[in-house]
């Protein structure tokens, strides 16, 4: 492929996600690295056909409005979390240093991104939504999500689904309870939600 019609795909891709999202301002709090704590107004990107947060449209920065209304930018790395609410249920957006080698064609450069915490504690659960491809069988497709484990806020680890017994099973290997647990088939790739709760209750 020439770099013509690379960039005219970039190109499309960028447009194609865009055209799909709008933005709805939403009150939420920003947490500095030191750990302070700012009332904003966050411009939240909607995908217009379920009106979920487009999370992959916050990965990699946001917009916000400061107490005087002045349209600001968190990038990761600036910050430490940024955290809303929507439908009753709490987002956090933490910002960890791209260590899984989770790549982006329009941020190469970024050492940081935000992702979606969905468990906390000393082991983390955490979600990175690609940007949606596109195909001739459906358009702009979504991609699969990656689930990222981190320990003790150190390196970051992307689950391996086809390889989940195994590989989880040396992930855990410094609670050999739990290790064993994942290689008997007590906890599946669908109780990944389970095991983390687990670790953090048994395994600190």
């Amino acid at each position: 492929m020439d770099k013509a019609k690379i960039f005219a795909f970039v190109f499309f891709l960028l447009f194609s996600c865009r055209n799909n999202v709008e933005a709805k301002k939403l009150p939420a709090l920003l947490i500095t690295l030191s750990d302070d704590t700012i009332p904003i107004t966050l411009d939240v990107p909607l995908n217009k056909i379920d009106r979920e947060p487009a999370y992959h449209n916050m990965h990699w920065g946001m917009t916000y409005f400061d107490s005087t209304g002045v349209q600001q930018s968190i990038k990761p790395g600036e910050v430490a979390e940024v955290q809303f609410e929507y439908r009753r249920e709490k987002i956090r957006m933490v910002s960890v240093k791209n260590d899984a080698g989770i790549a982006n064609p329009f941020h190469s450069g970024s050492q940081y991104f935000f992702l979606l915490l969905i468990k906390d504690g000393s082991l983390r659960l955490l979600k990175y939504y690609p940007l949606p491809s596109l195909s001739p069988r459906c358009g702009v497709c979504a991609p699969s999500i990656d689930y990222i484990l981190q320990k003790h806020q150190g390196t970051l680890t992307k689950i391996n689904w086809d390889d989940f017994r195994d590989s989880m099973s040396l992930y855990f290997a410094d609670c050999p309870e739990l290790a064993i647990k994942i290689k008997q088939k007590t906890f599946r790739s669908e109780d990944i939600e389970d095991i983390v709760g687990e670790y953090n209750r048994n395994c600190l």
